[in-house]
């Protein structure tokens, strides 16, 4: 059964927008992004354009399927380092950030009648959309490859989500692709080359940046380090923050600084097509994968950022280093905390700087 949704979309909506070539598009579902640069080869994400922006983060609902996403602490961590503060996601009711997303594909599925929401995912994603499709009275089709933590498994069987398990993580991508022709919402990106999650979902994450910012009383962080596969949340952030310029020019922008477990982004940076495969092994699940979107790319670039490789070993020994702090991260996001410890040591960070790392998950599941 269904619980009745406060549907309310923002009627200061004006357009879609290609990031990429700049084309319009009326508001819909572009689940393989802008047409026009699908059609070149080029995949590209679209985003939303609004008739105006202020000082409260402007998403596609004004009234959402929501289980209290959102507003997540911002927490200095050491004293050695004054100027850090740690975005602990880890609080919101799924354990992850994925919340903000899944908050607002939710409600455009049931807004557009779907069956319920489909999802290929390494873990994090799966949870939130099973929790939150359970709990609105949705179906959710979780695909995962068949070494999927048996505890998240365990979770998405309590959610009721119904479990497609595959050999290679491009499998998913192909039973993602069924399901939606089955009357299911497509929550994660199905395309190859990738262009990221639907734009409705990417909005939620903008504003991790509206609450940075409120959270550190008007200062805008000189940095902000976000663990990063596909970019949904490094876009998301990023948009944040230029839609808080749009609103105040006098507003200052950050850098952004995407961690990955091994050259794909930075690659492209220094000139690589970002269409292309970029083979790699990492323990750091939820920023595996070997392709990249043009809207990571674009987030670098815009904000004069770069892309820092973190190890395994690296990872679990910021993740320790936590740990001992009382706040326990997935290994994947320990990332943006070793990151922020390697860029101090090799100058690329300034003592002075106030860098803001996102935690993007709890680390219950991994124990």
């Amino acid at each position: 059964m269904r619980l009745a949704l406060p549907i309310k979309p923002n009627g200061k909506i004006k357009y879609l927008q290609c990031i990429r070539c700049g084309e319009t598009y009326p508001v819909d579902d572009y689940f393989e992004g802008c047409p026009k640069c699908r059609d070149e080869g080029k995949p590209a994400n679209l985003t939303f354009v609004y008739a105006e922006y202020g000082k409260e983060c402007p998403l596609p609902y004004d009234s959402y399927s929501s289980l209290g996403e959102g507003n997540t602490p911002l927490l200095p961590v050491f004293d050695e380092f004054p100027s850090f503060y740690l975005k602990y996601e880890g609080r919101n009711p799924s354990g992850s950030h994925k919340d903000r997303m899944s908050a607002m594909i939710v409600t455009r599925a049931a807004e557009k009648g779907y069956e319920g929401v489909a999802v290929a995912t390494s873990g994090n994603a799966g949870l939130s959309l099973a929790s939150y499709c359970a709990y609105f009275g949705l179906k959710c089709a979780v695909i995962a490859t068949k070494d999927l933590n048996p505890q998240v498994r365990r979770f998405l069987e309590a959610y009721g989500a119904e479990i497609h398990l595959t050999d290679t993580p491009m499998e998913r991508w192909e039973i993602l692709k069924r399901k939606k022709e089955e009357g299911f919402y497509p929550g994660s990106n199905y395309s190859n080359p990738p262009v990221g999650t639907v734009h409705f979902g990417v909005q939620g994450y903008k504003a991790v940046a509206y609450e940075i910012v409120g959270q550190l009383k008007g200062t805008v962080p000189d940095k902000v380090l976000v663990p990063a596969s596909r970019g949904d949340l490094l876009w998301g952030v990023w948009l944040g923050f230029k839609e808080m310029k749009q609103a105040d020019p006098s507003l200052a922008l950050p850098a952004m600084i995407a961690c990955e477990p091994f050259a794909r982004l930075s690659r492209v940076l220094d000139g690589e097509d970002y269409t292309r495969s970029f083979p790699g092994e990492t323990a750091l699940k939820s920023i595996d994968g070997t392709t990249v979107t043009y809207q990571a790319v674009k987030a670098l670039r815009e904000s004069n950022g770069f892309a820092v490789e973190i190890s395994n070993e690296e990872a679990e020994a910021a993740r320790k280093e936590l740990a001992k702090r009382g706040i326990l991260l997935e290994l994947s996001s320990a990332a943006s905390y070793g990151a922020y410890k390697k860029l101090r040591k090799n100058g690329a960070v300034g003592e002075e700087e106030v860098v803001v790392a996102i935690g993007t998950s709890s680390g219950f599941v991994e124990i």
